[in-house]
């Protein structure tokens, strides 16, 4: 049997084999109908709402803080001020990535 399905796929072109694995995953996807794993996590309302509302009202989009004050804090803090600032931590890796993305470093 195992040895049959081999065959089969070797006989036939590459582009073709991956139409159909294509294919199979829409296929899966629209039989699921959206349901989504369990460990991808929604942004939250609130923060989706302040992002929205900070470009139309003028409210301030960066903290008071300096960069350097922003620097000395920790890493926690720094996560708890992008989620009231409505921007997200996506992608940060290091202290300096979160800084910059709540204060950018000015163009020189």
């Amino acid at each position: 049997d195992a040895s049959q399905v081999r065959r089969r796929e070797s006989s036939r072109s590459r582009e073709r084999r991956q139409e159909e694995r294509v294919a199979a995953v829409k296929a899966r996807l629209e039989a699921d109908k959206g349901s989504r794993p369990k460990w991808i996590v929604e942004a939250p309302a609130a923060a989706a709402q302040a992002t929205v509302a900070q470009g139309a009202d003028g409210v301030k989009r960066e903290p008071e803080e300096s960069r350097e004050e922003l620097l000395k804090m920790s890493v926690s803090k720094l996560k708890e001020l992008l989620q009231k600032f409505g921007k997200t931590a996506r992608g940060c890796v290091e202290k300096r990535d979160f800084v910059d993305r709540l204060k950018p470093a000015p163009k020189a």
